[in-house]
């Protein structure tokens, strides 16, 4: 969904990403488990979603809140869409990953395309 920022400067944008759930993921570590968490990156930033721990079907349902501040101009990267699975000891071991291409989320920003 898209939401004008109030107070914001003229076509400051509030992009939401809701990461609804994952299914049927892998068994990613030495006792059978997948700790799926997701990442958002767009322009350098970082956002993530919250730890299912021990689940091979995770439901998040976590919004993830992008500020886009010209919604004027085209967007200037992709927004790459990760997930991984956690461990306690380490980097996370990535499971598998989307990308949103910059020319579509410059629709989304600008409300077009039926964005949701």
């Amino acid at each position: 969904g898209m939401v004008p920022e109030k107070g914001g400067k003229k076509g400051t944008r509030l992009v939401k990403f809701t990461i609804v759930n994952g299914r049927n993921l892998p068994a990613m570590d030495t006792f059978g488990r997948c700790d799926g968490f997701v990442e958002l990156v767009y322009e350098g930033e970082l956002y993530k979603t919250s730890v299912v721990k021990n689940n091979f079907d995770p439901d998040w349902g976590d919004v993830l809140e992008v500020r886009v501040d010209d919604s004027s101009r085209e967007c200037g990267s992709d927004v790459l869409i990760k997930l991984f699975d956690w461990n306690k000891v380490g980097s996370p071991d990535l499971v598998g990953e989307a990308v949103i291409p910059k020319a579509r989320m410059s629709e989304i920003v600008r409300c077009r395309a039926g964005a949701e």
